[in-house]
């Protein structure tokens, strides 16, 4: 249990904790006092490591080591603060005995709180952040999990004289900095002219690279310096810095640093031409300046500036830029060519004069230079033999083996793996391909080609059973190899994980067929239709049921049709297939044969479809749903396999949902889609206005027909069509065109409602056409409500509304639903987000609401009537104020309330101040589930009072399901086997009692949560005995008070930390601890 955590009642507002090898101090400080904290290692009566915590004069031993308990606490305080922390601090003291151990103890503390801060629900507000650390890494590591925008000062502090840090090691802290500016300070033991000129680069960087917002200056405090920084400090007008000298300490501050950034924005790379004269190519040999125009030099120019002078390619291989080769080839011939293809479309060739065997070491000294700093991906890589090579490897030349072994030991000494898409090999020997092919990044490896040596007359066979083990073949997705003959069984060859594959084999089985027919889904359609077809069809359509497919490609000289029909047989479900007049039966559900046919044409189509359309016909809803749900995946899957977006002119779709139509639309070319048709063809379906604001905010420039087609236009389906239509006007965005409504029958009422509309001649069909706007910005204005200028019936326009409602608060909505009732009605039509941050009921003799949102404006409800008098007004207002919140809430703080709101509001914590389950269930069951991460139940206002609680309902809600922390202080009857906690990641409760059958369920159970962090339970009635019959003999035992367990967690580097303590209330601790932080190692 955390010790000081338990002990603190405020809210720190500051975190302080100091620590050497021995000892650690502590200090939590409030607005208007501070607690001060001792720890220091003892050695307790067994000589056991124990710590003796001081407070208020008042010493206490914790059976464990110094450092781990203050860890506990710093964890305790960190995962648990909801406030700003206007300080927080975790340094190292300067005295200490071990430097061997203080390096271990500020490791374990980064460790902690990089942890801790890991495990909040949301990120920590701090102003001011001091770090001691071993590298500079590990500030970052924690920086980066804090809120960045409330983030002013960080410290870095590198207490041993044997540290340093170089620019490159902050730039990642700077650049993740937003558009709060920062103060940043490195203290060290001592500041020598090395660290000097790596300040100066930070400095620079800012300047350069950055938006010159992120730094507001960079403090260096110090205990020694050398002499040689003072003279370098006062020639540092380079760096156009300002000096301040106090004690041991100097500031570098950014003076000016927009008009800085405009005066030297002239010296960057886009003002420098490499051949003007008048510019000193001198400038080339700062680091800072090579390192700005670095991400935009290809290898050409990379090479011509190493040639230039010795400070240049100094210079250069000190930033080590990124080449940027897109293609990389390779001849082995007589006499050896290189060619290089990069992003500039400038290109490299070379050809040697020696012969391969003179020029081995050379070709691949050349290749280690031009691609050792390649960090991106290189398209392709091709190494080729010609005849003449073969002839001497048949020969049993050593040339090629010694090329081979080169190139091996200089992928090898790449920091990272050489990234290639595609790999040819133009040779076939297997030897020599695994010289190399297991040291590229088996991850971008997308393509493999093994081709023949060009020239060869005879057939050439290669064997694959060295290359398909490796982990390069088994990730790649492509393989070609058909001027080759491979000899291997396809059985053994792996090949599952390829999507396409291209081979010729020496022979093939009964057995080898019967497993590719078994294991390869191979399109039947599409392998049996004219090339054509496959790749230049211009309307593509497919009609089901749950029984049947009717299938249909057009291309300009012809149109195929066919036909997929379900067959039950005795020995299984097959397809019969009809094309071209003659009817195959494939072995495989037809569903499946379609959608293998549907992937295969929609991922090597090459032409602008005029039409794509996957309908249903005679409707079977029951059988026909799961039908359509694997047709829309299948669709779905296939559009996001395609290297570019399809192009289509008119598409159409059968759905279960909208959102089905929404996610398949935006995967196609939405500059190319003229019209959108979705189908719901089942009597039940039913839509939104809301579902449709996706597919209609992500048209661009193309405007858009929107077809949807109903068995029944009702009243409410008339209502949504017309909200689609006017947030098209409304937002000024012009994506639609028209929206057009299909219907079998419409109610009566809807023909009177729709005079503006125009009736097609089919009598089913009716179209709303909507005009654009012709300026969408013309008359809008800055508009504020305390304006008196501004007539208040502009707010009654919808379109004005609308812009403004992003910035209104709930305090401001409700102010402005006051003024008329024309302005309330056009508020209630738009729905304004009312941005609310918490929430409060005060249910006492007299109650109170409150509300906060995002504008830091406050609304506070007092009613003057008892719950049972103005318990409906309460719920009223709470209703009225939340109805339309979007955003998620911070909290909701709320002690009974009955279920009113239609739709799941969302919180990230719930507090309930009250014990009768009945009422909680009126209320958690309607929160969002997929926001909600904290549950808290507490007493209601009686704290010294013990009550109990029933949590069998609860515990059964979705939202319980989904919470990841359980706090309550009331005393819980439900057994723990009954309460599903096993999805929590942090438990703190009171539990009436725990038997030997609860224990052993937590023992078995809780390692198995993939989630679980920490659970601590207090027991009110439980006996010593039942933990010894349920966990076994303890690890340790101290004072005969408290029992430890240790038991590995099964394939995983975790322990169980189990911990009862017999005190009063029992205390019961589940911990998960990283074999680091345990005893064994």
């Amino acid at each position: 249990m955390p010790f000081a955590y338990d002990q603190t009642i405020i809210h720190p507002i500051g975190l302080q904790f100091r620590f050497n090898d021995q000892e650690a101090e502590g200090v939590i400080e409030d607005w208007h006092f501070e607690t001060k904290y001792h720890y220091k290692q003892v050695r307790g009566p067994a000589g056991v490591s124990s710590t003796a915590v001081t407070v208020h004069s008042s010493e206490n031993i914790v059976e464990d080591y110094f450092i781990s308990v203050v860890c506990e606490d710093v964890e305790a305080f960190v995962i648990n603060q909801q406030e700003k922390l206007i300080n927080f601090d975790l340094t190292s003291l300067f005295t200490y005995e071990d430097q061997k151990m203080l390096e271990t103890n500020i490791n374990r503390m980064c460790r902690c709180l990089e942890n801790s801060l890991q495990s909040r629900t949301e990120k920590l507000k701090v102003e001011h952040i001091t770090l001691s650390v071993l590298e500079i890494n590990q500030v970052v590591s924690a920086v980066n999990l804090l809120d960045r925008d409330s983030l002013d000062s960080v410290t870095v502090h590198l207490p041993f004289n044997d540290q340093g840090f170089t620019a490159e090691d902050f730039i990642p802290l700077i650049e993740g900095q937003g558009p709060q500016r920062l103060y940043l300070t490195i203290q060290l033991y001592e500041f020598s002219s090395q660290e000097l000129e790596e300040v100066r680069k930070v400095r620079i960087f800012n300047i350069f690279n950055c938006t010159s917002k992120q730094l507001y200056s960079i403090c260096i405090k110090f205990k020694y310096m050398d002499e040689k920084c003072y003279e370098l400090i006062e020639e540092a007008t380079f760096c156009i810095v300002e000096l301040y000298y106090m004690l041991s300490e100097i500031s570098f501050t950014v003076k000016g640093a927009r008009e800085e950034k405009e005066e030297l924005i002239m010296k960057r790379y886009s003002e420098l031409n490499q051949l003007d004269n008048k510019i000193p190519i001198n400038i080339f040999e700062v680091t800072l300046i090579m390192k700005t125009i670095a991400s935009h030099l290809g290898c050409p120019q990379i090479q011509s500036l190493r040639k230039v002078s010795r400070g240049i390619r100094q210079c250069v291989d000190y930033v080590e830029p990124d080449p940027h080769i897109l293609s990389y080839y390779m001849g082995l011939r007589n006499f050896p060519h290189v060619a290089i293809d990069g992003m500039m479309d400038e290109g490299i060739a070379v050809s040697y004069k020696g012969s391969l065997e003179q020029d081995a070491v050379q070709v691949v000294n050349d290749f280690d230079l031009n691609t050792r700093h390649q960090k991106s991906h290189m398209e392709s890589l091709i190494i080729e033999m010609d005849k003449e090579i073969w002839k001497l490897k048949e020969e049993g030349d050593p040339a090629l083996s010694t090329f081979f072994k080169l190139l091996r030991d200089v992928l090898i000494s790449r920091a990272s793996p050489l990234k290639v898409r595609k790999l040819t090999f133009v040779f076939h020997w297997q030897c020599l391909m695994m010289e190399i092919l297991p040291f590229f990044d088996a991850q971008l490896l997308d393509s493999i080609i093994i081709q023949r040596i060009q020239g060869i007359d005879e057939e050439c066979t290669i064997d694959l059973d060295e290359i398909l083990k490796t982990k390069q073949w088994r990730k790649a997705k492509e393989l070609c190899m058909n001027t080759l003959t491979a000899r291997a069984s396809i059985q053994d060859m792996n090949i599952l994980n390829f999507k396409t594959i291209e081979i010729t084999l020496e022979t093939m089985s009964p057995e080898d067929i019967t497993y590719c027919r078994k294991k390869l889904p191979m399109p039947f359609v599409y392998d049996h239709i004219h090339p054509s077809y496959k790749c230049h069809a211009t309307e593509i359509s497919f009609s089901f049921n749950d029984l049947e497919v009717q299938g249909r490609i057009i291309q300009p000289l012809g149109c195929t049709k066919f036909h997929y029909e379900h067959v039950g047989r005795s020995a299984g479900v097959s397809t019969a297939v009809t094309l071209h007049r003659r009817e195959h039966l494939v072995d495989n559900l037809f569903i499946l044969v379609v959608c293998e046919d549907v992937e295969a044409l929609l991922r090597h189509q090459m032409n602008q479809l005029s039409h794509f359309s996957l309908n249903t016909f005679e409707v079977d809803q029951e059988m026909l749903e799961p039908i359509i749900y694997v047709m829309c995946q299948c669709l779905e899957n296939s559009l996001q396999l395609r290297t570019e977006k399809l192009k289509v002119e008119h598409f159409d779709l059968s759905v279960l949902e909208i959102s089905q139509a929404v996610s398949a639309v935006n995967l196609l070319d939405r500059e190319i889609l003229q019209t959108v048709t979705v189908r719901l063809p089942f009597e039940d379906q039913v839509f939104t206005a809301d579902d449709f604001i996706p597919l209609i905010e992500g048209q661009e420039r193309q405007r858009l027909n929107l077809t949807i087609q109903l068995l029944k236009l009702s009243l409410k389906m008339l209502e949504e069509v017309r909200k689609v239509s006017v947030f098209n006007l409304l937002t000024f965005t012009s994506q639609l065109i028209s929206v057009t409504i299909n219907y079998k029958t419409i109610d009566e009422e809807c023909i009177e409602l729709i005079p503006e509309a125009k009736y097609l001649s089919d009598g089913k069909t009716v179209k709303f056409s909507i005009d654009h706007a012709e300026d969408p910005m013309e008359g809008m204005t800055m508009l504020t409500l305390s304006d008196n200028k501004c007539h208040l019936n502009i707010f009654e326009i919808p379109s004005i509304m609308r812009s403004i409602a992003p910035n209104l608060g709930c305090h401001q909505i409700q102010s402005l639903r006051k003024v008329s009732r024309r302005i309330r009605h056009c508020v209630d039509y738009i729905k304004p987000d009312p941005h609310i941050l918490a929430c409060s009921f005060w249910l006492g003799n007299h109650l109170r609401f409150d509300i906060k949102d995002m504008m830091n404006e406050q609304v506070v409800a007092r009613y003057k009537g008892f719950l049972e008098q103005d318990a409906v007004r309460v719920v009223n207002d709470f209703d009225l104020n939340t109805r339309h919140q979007k955003g998620c809430m911070d909290e909701l703080y709320i002690g009974m309330y009955e279920e009113i709101w239609t739709s799941p509001l969302k919180v990230k914590r719930l507090t309930l101040s009250t014990r009768w389950q009945c009422l909680m269930m009126n209320v958690l069951p309607f929160l969002d589930g997929e926001s909600l991460k904290s549950i808290r139940i507490q007493k209601a206002f009686k704290k010294d009072k013990e009550y109990r609680i029933d949590l069998e309902e609860i515990s059964k809600t979705e939202q319980w399901s989904k919470a990841k922390e359980l706090n309550t202080d009331l005393t819980v009857r439900t057994s723990i086997r009954d309460m599903n906690i096993l999805m929590f990641e942090r438990i703190f409760i009171t539990l009436e009692t725990m038997s030997q059958e609860d224990i052993t369920y937590c023992r078995k159970n809780i390692p198995q949560s993939l989630v679980f962090k920490r659970f601590s339970l207090l027991i009110k009635n439980c006996s010593a005995d039942d933990f010894l019959a349920a966990l076994g003999d303890p690890y340790r035992i101290v004072n005969n008070i408290q029992y430890i367990w240790w038991f590995r967690i099964e394939n995983t580097p975790e322990y169980l930390y189990v911990k009862f303590r017999q005190t009063r209330p029992r205390r019961l601790v589940f911990s998960k601890v990283h074999q680091d932080d345990t005893p064994f190692f």
